[in-house]
Order: structure tokens, then sequence, then C-alpha cells
């Protein structure tokens, strides 16, 4: 049994393959408390050019452009 629980939160991180592609990348972090309400969910953008594999990180393009990323 939790003696505290609304401390217990959830965070879970995207990476996106960068540079010559055999490097990785913070591009998304997302924050959820036990109820599952979220407290962060941001897009990253990464310092180096971005090869996308949507079908493995989820982070698409569109994700990371027009100002979408901090």
């Amino acid at each position: 049994m939790l003696s505290r629980p609304e401390k217990v939160i959830a965070v879970d991180c995207e990476t996106v393959a960068v540079g010559d592609g055999k490097q990785s990348q913070l591009a998304r972090v997302s924050i959820v408390d036990l109820n599952g309400v979220v407290i962060l969910d941001t897009f990253v953008s990464p310092t180096l050019q971005v090869y996308y594999h949507m079908s493995i990180s989820g982070v698409r393009k569109s994700d990371l452009d027009n100002g979408n990323a901090t």
C-alpha cells in the first residue's frame, strides 16, 4: 500500500535517431500522476538532424516542426 499516493508519477520519454543514425536524442517527455492526469507532455527539439522512424518512436516531423517543440 502506498503511504503517499499523491506523490506517485510516471515518466515516459521518446527518442529519435539523429546524426549518423546511430545516435539518439530526446524528442518527447510525458509525465502523468497516479490517476493518469497529464502533468507535462511536450516535444523537445533535438540538436542534430533527425531520422524519422514513426513506427518506432511515434514522433513525426510535424511534431517537431512549426514551433511545436521546446
